[in-house]
């Protein structure tokens, strides 16, 4: 029997296909495309944050489209400088480190090895990020219920 949280959950093909995440990730970090990709765009990842991330509570359908994009490894990752990130850039990134523990997997970080010398700054990042009282408490009550 599947229950109804299971089934919220499931990504079949077809969700694949239809969702706006595959067209946009064709576009810019699929690497099936990798060579028609548009030029990296900081204002998606603050437009995806607020379209398929905060507008949805962080539905784990939606996540889970992403973390199957690879977000994180294609895009969020390898043009993130701590300087410049946003507050939705790094949180992109804690939600999709997050995923990747909700679906057990074993290279969560693996990702981060690529840019090593950016981890610090971005950890930093983080922790300022949680220290700052507004703004942030409700992005991170979402970032929990995930």
């Amino acid at each position: 029997m599947v229950t109804k949280r299971h089934q919220e959950t499931v990504v079949t093909r077809g969700a694949i296909e239809n969702d706006t995440i595959s067209g946009v990730a064709a576009k810019y970090w699929a690497p099936f495309t990798k060579e028609t990709h548009e030029k990296f765009d900081a204002k998606l990842i603050d437009i995806i944050y607020e379209n398929e991330m905060l507008k949805t509570q962080f539905n784990s359908r939606k996540i889970m489209m992403l973390e199957f994009s690879q977000y994180l490894e294609e895009y969020l990752w390898p043009n993130y400088q701590a300087q410049s990130a946003s507050k939705a850039y790094n949180l992109s990134i804690v939600v999709m480190v997050n995923e990747k523990f909700r679906e057990r997997s074993l290279d969560a970080w693996a990702c981060f090895s690529k840019k090593a010398d950016e981890f610090s700054g971005f950890f930093r990042r983080v922790l300022e990020l949680s220290l700052q009282e507004e703004g942030l408490k409700t992005d991170l009550y979402m970032t929990k219920m995930t």
